[in-house]
């Protein structure tokens, strides 16, 4: 913990050194000896507990706490009064002092009442420190929630060999809570794999923690890792956690490693390393217990030998490392994948169950999907929405999208041939946009189109 701030306000300069030398070999010790001063030193300095003298040249000490205390409301206030009448003592209380001494007074009861409020301070520290680390926990949670990850979602599906020793390789380091760095191209599914890892570790009952680095500016990505305190930055209204803080015990996911800017490399590998982490805008070092997983679809020898990513930093995170296989690597899993997609959207969007012809088999086994799992999802929901009427060039369209979208992946319908056949293509186009747009929610998609329920599905039907 950091050393707390104290502020002596008094006026008697024998009396000033005097606590200034008794205090300051545990202490911070700022002195004044007039009000607005010791004011003008609150309102720059973080003060934690101010020690002040009711008598001052013409003035009255009381007026430190009556200016500061409704703005600063954890500052810790002790009065050092000569006076022991009852009305001195009210006035002290009702305007917030934390403790009152009579002069003359002992040392050891200074340091006595000093080191109360200190305990005070750190227990306060630690509790809205929680606090905030649980809203921090709240918040991902929720986001976990709202991405409808079931059971079923968080299966690694495949029985290929390359997947098995895969997964045998993914219980060590999940058993020994190990550093990992998870290659893979692109929809071959990183962060499942990461997720499974969680699912099978000791630390299961822990937050599961990911984040996008490639998708954080360098300001926010230190708010966001590190956390901040309140006043720290513009618009740092209130203190918050960071994720180091809200994954403590469980599993810290860093997606996209290699998107991380050099210098707040150096950043994350100080705490990766040191195991605490250090707000914006505070001294004080916060130890977490995080496993760190993370992953790239770059080349990682290339972005090592550019400089994209540190090599100290990759020694630390890749305590072990591994390659997914992209899919035309693990075509024997494509019969176990298409069972749980097609159950998954048969499910989701309440069809009648839909199989899949030998000449579109023949088509599935020949492609290459080099959008791997992500596309072959995106296939199967096509062919579940649309597949009873699909012609072998529409199912060829599907199988070449990449993207996260039904039927046409650009973010307008063109035109070409304007007959009426087109424009039941473009009726298809915007209800599975709305389907996508919504993740199969069919009533916000019946509200987002302008339709009744019953009439969407009535749409979705003749579709």
């Amino acid at each position: 913990m950091r050393k707390l701030n104290i502020l002596v306000v008094e006026d008697d300069e024998f009396s000033l050194d005097n606590l200034k030398f008794s205090l300051s070999p545990k202490y911070n010790v700022f002195t004044s000896s007039r009000v607005q001063e010791a004011v003008e030193i609150i309102d720059s300095i973080k003060i934690d507990i101010a020690i002040i003298d009711i008598k001052l040249p013409g003035d009255n000490g009381l007026n430190v706490i009556e200016q500061t205390n409704e703005k600063y409301p954890n500052l810790k206030f002790i009065v050092i009064t000569g006076y022991s009448d009852e009305e001195t003592i009210i006035n002290s209380l009702r305007l917030g002092a934390h403790d009152l001494l009579k002069k003359p007074y002992e040392e050891s009861e200074l340091h006595n009442s000093v080191s109360k409020l200190e305990q005070s301070i750190n227990l306060e520290n630690e509790n809205r420190r929680l606090k905030e680390k649980l809203e921090q926990e709240n918040i991902i949670l929720r986001k976990e929630l709202d991405k409808n990850l079931g059971s079923k979602e968080e299966m690694i599906i495949g029985e290929s060999p390359k997947l098995r020793k895969l997964l045998q390789k993914s219980e060590q380091i999940a058993a020994h809570g190990i550093n990992t760095l998870i290659c893979g191209e692109n929809g071959t599914g990183k962060e499942l794999l990461a997720r499974h890892i969680h699912k099978i570790s000791p630390r299961r009952n822990k937050p599961f923690v990911p984040i996008n680095c490639a998708s954080l500016t360098p300001t926010l990505f230190e708010s966001e890792l590190f956390g901040h305190e309140k006043g720290s930055f513009t618009n740092a209204n209130s203190s918050r956690a960071g994720l180091f803080e809200a994954a403590d015990g469980g599993i810290l996911f860093l997606d996209e490693i290699t998107e991380i800017d050099s210098e707040l490399q150096a950043k994350l590998l100080r705490v990766v390393e040191e195991k605490k982490v250090q707000r914006i805008g505070s001294n004080n070092l916060i130890p977490v217990d995080v496993q760190v997983l993370s992953s790239s679809n770059r080349d990682i020898t290339e972005s090592l030998k550019e400089g994209i990513l540190r090599e100290d930093l990759y020694h630390r995170l890749a305590g072990s490392r591994l390659d997914l296989p992209p899919l035309r690597e693990r075509k024997e899993d494509l019969t176990h994948l298409l069972k749980h997609f097609l159950l998954k959207y048969q499910t989701l969007f309440q069809v009648d169950p839909i199989g899949i012809n030998s000449r579109t088999m023949e088509l599935i086994r020949n492609s290459e999907w080099s959008g791997n799992i992500r596309q072959l999802s995106n296939f199967v929901k096509n062919w579940v929405l649309f597949g009873s009427s699909a012609s072998e060039e529409d199912i060829t369209d599907w199988m070449k999208s990449k993207q996260n979208g039904i039927i046409r992946s650009t973010e307008s319908f063109h035109f070409e041939k304007g007959d009426m056949h087109e424009l039941e293509e473009a009726k298809k186009w915007l209800i599975s946009r709305a389907l996508r747009k919504f993740e199969g929610n069919k009533s916000k998609a019946a509200e987002h189109l302008g339709v009744s329920y019953a009439g969407f599905l009535k749409m979705l039907k003749n579709l």
